[in-house]
């Protein structure tokens, strides 16, 4: 039987999190919460009835969700997968889209996000086609180790105390995960892809089910409370303020979606449209975020009304077709066939190795000689080891008559330490880095004629300020080369290609504004080096080489040519 509830719920946290993955919704990743809710509901109400009828097969249950969860995920895959090898996605994209399919293809891209980009709200996760596939993976460790404890529990019941022990054993495990959630030690990223820290929301849910039998309420109260409760759930993802550190937001969510599932409201107000969005929704779900992130790297920001309708088209376009073909007809009427189960494994496995492949080979499929890479000679990590190398310059300062430089800061800072290395005044200068002042050395720090800091003037701590001539201690700025390389490459047949230039991101111009203003004269502003009269910069250097490979950090070619614009005299007393 139907639950208008149970589809209300569904279609708001699709419409929320869709409008969030398009930037016009701060909340609504709050959708995903009510969808963790939802399923922990559902699948408790499936475990306890079959528990009770003795009809429970563990096997029988994770082998259908699997292949209730798989066609569609396959699907989404093979398609992204053949989009960025025929369209030409750029080596370090391509390499990192293929362990993303590798892991989605596993149920386990919310492990390989904890273990990568770790930052969930990072603004280049919009142009990663299956970053949001991390909440699968939770979903599917749920159904792996929720059936256990549901027989445990029933294994350990005397007669008629089953259901009171569900309550019990889900209270306490909720309350455990709820306590960990708050613990302010444990890093926000594990909290948030790992199912240790997300299973209180399922297991709300969980307890919603144990409880509705005794939850009794007027029916016209019922009706009123309900509209209410779907009111401040609809407030909740539109226009409350957003309060990610303390986890407010997400957690009125959760207890309101629980509640609004306990008190089974029969309002079936519009309840024709939520049925038939419901029903849709985890096509919806897995389509709509590789439609929005090709569309951000080959064709424009979703940022206008044209780009909004036309993406929202396409993807209720694809996701009607997948779930008119492949959920509910292929999977509804093979699902328990052992031939079409094992052409799923067999696909599974077959876009595995693909992804494999060309993971191995660093994601080069083509030459591109704007990165200076060729097929003929690839290896794993290329990027990335020329801009870590200066974390070899850790050692203590030479002894000599060169200028003794000290780098401090992140990415940044190294960046600019490649720079000194490019430039044609290199061998003037002993080097030292570090990532942070925890491991500054004060030894060294009085040896060093010049420091050298990436970030804010005012966290400059007593350790230099006291042992280096405050006018030789200069703040690194700040750059950026817009989001994605893709949309500049894909152009590559068009005549202006090399000419392309990109406007600085807004928060990389406020922050460059304010790091210029507290460091002073002792600002290297490199943007403002960068930055043509319009306020643009260029993508590539005059030789045709990309000045970033990810628009954040410097190739080997941008570190020279950066190395050029820049006047070291002003920093560095080189005729001394």
């Amino acid at each position: 039987m139907k639950r208008n509830d149970i589809n209300f719920l569904k279609t708001i946290a699709i419409i929320a999190v869709i409008l969030f993955h398009m930037d016009l919704l701060k909340n609504g990743y709050l959708g995903v919460d009510i969808f963790l809710v939802v399923a922990g509901f559902l699948t408790t109400k499936s475990l306890a009835k079959k528990n009770d009828e003795e009809k429970f097969s563990y096997k029988d249950f994770f082998c259908g969700k699997l292949v209730r969860l798989m066609p569609v995920v396959l699907m989404g895959t093979l398609v992204t997968f053949l989009i960025a090898l025929f369209v030409g996605m750029l080596p370090d994209d391509f390499e990192n889209l293929s362990e993303s399919i590798i892991a989605s293809n596993l149920f386990s891209n919310n492990i390989l996000s904890a273990l990568t980009t770790k930052n969930y709200w990072d603004i280049v996760n919009s142009y990663k086609p299956l970053y949001h596939l991390w909440y699968l993976g939770i979903l599917v460790e749920f159904y792996l180790i929720f059936p256990f404890i549901m027989r445990l529990i029933k294994k350990k019941s005397k007669k008629g105390n089953y259901e009171l022990n569900i309550k019990i054993v889900l209270s306490i495990i909720a309350g455990i995960s709820l306590v960990l959630y708050f613990i302010p030690s444990i890093p926000e990223y594990y909290k948030f892809y790992y199912l240790p820290f997300r299973l209180f929301e399922f297991l709300i849910g969980g307890l919603c089910y144990s409880f509705s039998k005794k939850f009794k309420l007027n029916d016209n109260l019922k009706s009123i409370v309900g509209i209410c409760s779907r009111i401040i759930l609809i407030l909740m993802l539109t226009v409350f303020p957003t309060i990610l550190d303390g986890g407010l937001n997400l957690i009125l969510t959760v207890f309101l979606t629980g509640f609004i599932i306990l008190l089974d409201n029969k309002f079936n107000i519009g309840s024709k449209v939520w049925n038939f969005i419901s029903e849709k929704t985890y096509s919806f779900y897995i389509w709509h975020q590789i439609i929005f992130a090709f569309y951000r790297c080959y064709v424009s920001d979703i940022d206008n009304v044209f780009s909004i309708i036309l993406t929202l088209i396409l993807t209720i376009i694809v996701s009607l077709i997948s779930y008119y073909i492949l959920e509910r007809v292929i999977t509804k009427r093979y699902n328990k066939k052992p031939l079409y189960i094992l052409s799923l494994i067999l696909t599974d496995i077959f876009i595995i190795v693909l992804s494999f492949l060309v993971y191995l080979n660093a994601g080069v499929v083509r030459n591109v000689p704007e990165l200076d890479i060729e097929k003929t000679n690839v290896s794993r990590g290329m990027h990335a080891e020329y801009c870590d190398r200066i974390y070899n310059y850790n050692k203590n300062f030479e002894i000599n008559d060169k200028y003794n430089v000290l780098i401090i800061g992140n990415s940044f800072a190294r960046d600019f330490a490649n720079i000194i290395l490019e430039s044609n005044y290199s061998e003037k200068f002993n080097i030292q880095y570090h990532f942070d002042y925890s491991t500054l050395n004060e030894d060294e720090v009085k040896k060093s004629d010049y420091v050298l800091i990436y970030g804010d003037k005012s966290e400059v701590p007593e350790i230099i300020l006291k042992n280096v001539d405050t006018s030789k201690i200069f703040g690194i700025g700040t750059k950026n080369f817009g989001k994605t390389n893709e949309r500049f490459y894909f152009r590559r047949n068009l005549d202006n290609y090399f000419k392309q230039t990109v406007l600085p991101t807004k928060d990389i111009l406020d922050l460059n504004t304010q790091y210029a203003k507290k460091w002073g004269n002792n600002y290297i502003n490199i943007l403002e080096l960068l930055q043509n009269s319009d306020g643009t910069v260029n993508v590539f250097t005059n030789d045709n080489k990309f000045i970033s490979q990810d628009c954040r950090h410097l190739t080997k070619n941008g570190a020279i040519y950066l190395s050029k614009l820049i006047d070291f005299n002003l920093i560095f007393d080189l005729d001394k």
